[in-house]
């Protein structure tokens, strides 16, 4: 019996020993789990604190870049500008002027034409006028006719002058002058007379 009370208590005795060796290396691990996390801790607000001081300064930094690009930006901009507003002024100028060139030579065309086709819209009146008097002396002529053909052989449209009329009296029927005689087309025009 001594022989078993010996044992249980060398065995609870070495079970007590093994489990205050137990609690003793948690209570150490704790301890340095402590002293991790406060170095952690103090690791994180050193980092947070640099952190920020290296925001502020970048942003400094990139807001002095962006101040320095926009006012770079701005003056090229008023450069420009002002170059293209001198050229844009230029341009107008320029193409007021060939306006005004084309204009008149435009105009000195369209006169010389109209008093072309005036001429000779007022030589065919008189000569039918003429002819249609001598045909009115015959025996037996109720009514005559007279008329014009003409050929554009230009490589333009022809136009007729607007507004010019002719009346030699008001007996007589006009067949009018051709508004417009396309390239290589004929166009006829004259008047009637009652006898």
């Amino acid at each position: 019996v001594d022989s078993i009370r010996a044992e249980l208590f060398q065995a609870k005795y070495t079970a007590e020993c093994e489990n205050s060796n137990l609690k003793l290396a948690v209570s150490l691990l704790r301890h340095q789990l402590d002293e991790k996390s406060a170095e952690l801790e103090s690791f994180k607000a050193k980092f947070r604190r640099e952190l920020q001081t290296s925001l502020v300064d970048f942003l400094k930094l990139l807001k002095e870049e962006v101040g320095a690009v926009k006012a770079e930006m701005s003056s090229q901009i008023l450069s420009t500008g002002g170059q293209i507003q001198s050229e844009s002024e230029k341009l107008k100028g320029d193409m007021t002027k060939l306006r005004e060139e084309f204009s008149g030579k435009m105009a000195e065309h369209t006169t010389k034409l109209g008093l072309c086709v005036i001429d000779v819209w007022k030589i065919f009146l008189n000569e039918s006028h003429e002819a249609g008097s001598q045909l009115s002396n015959f025996q037996d002529t109720e009514k005559f006719a007279c008329a014009v053909l003409l050929k554009n052989q230009t490589s333009t449209l022809l136009l007729e002058p607007l507004s010019h009329f002719f009346y030699l009296s008001p007996s007589q029927c006009y067949k009018p002058m051709p508004q417009e005689i396309q390239r290589d087309e004929i166009a006829t025009f004259g008047f009637t007379e009652n006898s």
